[in-house]
């Protein structure tokens, strides 16, 4: 007998449970053979002792405590809770994507044929509540593949929100790469961004625009998303008034003209409000430090001053970032803190779609003396 079979030989004082170890080394068998068997328990009724409802409808699928428990921690807690239990309501899940997560956990392999972006997406966030990391990763790297013109500025924020690094990042290049096309004030999928989206495209610097249209595109998002946040201020506001309403007093007509002239007061008052609340106070902090990542210091003199004063009324571009700004290109310094504390940032490196500028400004910038400025780590 050889020394390899030897090495599998059944032990004669051994009980019928014990085998010989080949100094600790295992053989497996298909993985596909495996999973292909395994398929064929999922969601079936014969020999399943729990059935899980799913969403508003209510669609029974069907599992098996034993393979669920041990392959998943969130399953195992849920059963323990009531070991006695065998129907679970799961009403926020959606039967298809619950569907596929069941069949990642028995048979350890997942195919992403005839889903979308979204659908993969809806996957990726099941696992990702039920704490399955590995089929996580698996969506997320399909996410990446799938990312269009359309789905892109959707994703960003979601990954943001997630903490899928790799997916953010997928996102940021593909961004990056096409920045010519997608990064424009006509694009309104732009306005899926959250402030913390913008910011971190703001800082790439590979983008194939030229700091002017840089500008432009961040006015456009902040634009937008300073009325989206003043009419959900407004919304609130008027459903906190209503539900504080108790009851109502009928107008004298002698009060009638007071009150035309109250309401003119009160609408001018209006605007002073709205921006001294809390709410707009945060609203304006998150444009503030998305403003923040703009490279004014790529503007030529007269361009910088001409946007200065269009800011003027609009406000939307911190005063510190025009500050900083005027102070590099006099002094060929980078980022002075501000009177108040809020430090925008002055960063001098030009962007790709910016080379030909810098290369025209060369005569009058010494660029050879600007210092690397310190990113800001961008606000959650």
């Amino acid at each position: 007998m050889s020394k390899g079979r030897q090495q599998f030989q059944r032990s004669s004082s051994a009980t019928d449970t014990e085998t010989a170890k080949p100094s600790g080394i295992f053989l497996f068998g298909s993985a596909h053979t495996l999973a292909k068997d395994m398929s064929k328990m999922v969601n079936r009724r014969p020999f399943s002792d729990v059935v899980f409802l799913i969403g508003l409808e209510r669609i029974k699928v069907f599992g098996h405590k034993c393979i669920l428990s041990s392959r998943n921690e969130v399953f195992r807690r849920l059963f323990e809770t009531d070991p006695h239990k065998n129907s679970f309501e799961m009403q926020s899940s959606k039967p298809v994507t619950f569907l596929l997560l069941l069949y990642f956990l028995y048979t350890n392999s997942i195919s992403f044929d005839r889903l979308d972006i979204y659908e993969v997406f809806d996957l990726l966030e099941t696992a990702d509540n039920y704490k399955c990391k590995e089929l996580v990763s698996l969506a997320e790297i399909q996410c990446a593949f799938l990312l269009d013109p359309k789905t892109v500025f959707e994703v960003l924020p979601a990954a943001i929100r997630l903490d899928l690094k790799f997916l953010r990042d997928a996102a940021l290049e593909y961004i990056e790469e096409h920045s010519s096309l997608l990064l424009s004030p006509t694009n309104d999928e732009l306005l899926s961004l959250t402030p913390t989206a913008m910011r971190l495209i703001l800082e790439r610097d590979q983008l194939q625009l030229d700091e002017l249209n840089v500008v432009e595109v961040a006015c456009f998002w902040a634009e937008n998303f300073l009325k989206r946040s003043e009419e959900q201020y407004a919304s609130v506001e008027r459903d906190n008034s209503r539900t504080s309403v108790t009851q109502v007093r009928p107008i004298q007509e002698e009060n009638v003209q007071d009150s035309s002239e109250n309401s003119q007061i009160d609408a001018a008052q209006d605007v002073g409000t709205l921006y001294g609340s809390s709410y707009m106070q945060t609203v304006l902090e998150d444009v503030a430090m998305v403003m923040g990542a703009l490279r004014l210091v790529l503007l030529s003199p007269n361009e910088l001053a001409r946007l200065e004063e269009e800011q003027l009324e609009k406000r939307i571009i911190p005063r510190e970032c025009f500050i900083n700004a005027w102070r590099f290109l006099a002094l060929q310094s980078a980022q002075l803190p501000s009177s108040d504390g809020f430090t925008p940032n002055v960063n001098s490196s030009p962007r790709q779609g910016a080379a030909q500028r810098t290369q025209r400004r060369k005569t009058t910038t010494d660029w050879s003396r600007r210092t690397k400025s310190v990113a800001l780590k961008p606000s959650d």
